[in-house]
């Protein structure tokens, strides 16, 4: 395809095939990993941050906080990108993370994303899946500490060009504010909005545990 990320897969039947979470890696990385000559580019760069992309632009589909703090490949229309894994490469790198997120998540969702990254995960010490389902997760994708800890700063953006209506439904519109009438610029929504998100993330017991305001 013209993409590089796509393959096609051709048969000629008749014949049944199944597949399931059918992933191409190189012999020499593993799958969702940064190849060799591409880790060593990143390093030789010695980025202060790398924002991604890999999150965003999924057009009328989407993703769930479950899907994207899933293990790599357990996703959908992100060509297999997930937090953790993302976010383990750039800690190779050595690069603070800029994260773009869709912003349809729930309340839940997102305190759910601080315990992903910022709560403390020790079986020894009582901690269960049932206690911390999303340290969990973290803890059994292989990373033991909080994500927080590995950067002292994370640049977090709630989608992309949220101006642009390339990139509808992901996209902010002039509305009134239901309270006072007064009609609000994109702009001023799209920050009210973030203003909400925020609130929602400092709602989690893990954020201020974490000082994530520092962060």
């Amino acid at each position: 395809g013209k993409n590089i990320h796509e393959y096609q897969l051709a048969f000629q039947g008749p014949a049944v095939v199944e597949l399931d979470n059918f992933l191409i890696r190189r012999s020499d990385s593993p799958a969702g990993d940064l190849i060799p000559e591409d880790l060593e580019m990143y390093l030789n760069a010695k980025l202060g941050a790398m924002r991604t992309h890999q999150f965003i632009k999924s057009e009328h589909f989407s993703y769930s906080m479950e899907q994207l703090t899933n293990p790599f490949g357990g996703i959908n229309h992100t060509y297999g990108n997930t937090l953790g894994q993302v976010l383990a490469n750039l800690n190779k790198v050595g690069a603070r993370p800029w994260i773009q997120i869709d912003f349809h998540m729930t309340p839940e969702e997102w305190q759910g994303m601080v315990e992903f990254l910022a709560a403390p995960y020790d079986p020894a010490a009582g901690d269960t899946p049932e206690t911390k389902p999303w340290a969990s997760k973290r803890y059994a994708q292989g990373r033991k500490e909080p994500w927080t800890d590995a950067f002292d700063k994370i640049y977090f953006e709630l989608s992309n060009e949220t101006w642009n209506r390339i990139f509808a439904p992901w996209v902010f519109e002039n509305m009134p504010d239901h309270g006072t009438g007064q009609e609000l610029d994109r702009g001023a929504v799209y920050g009210l909005f973030q203003e909400w998100v925020i609130d929602q993330l400092r709602a989690s017991p893990y954020w201020a545990q974490a000082k994530l305001d520092d962060k």
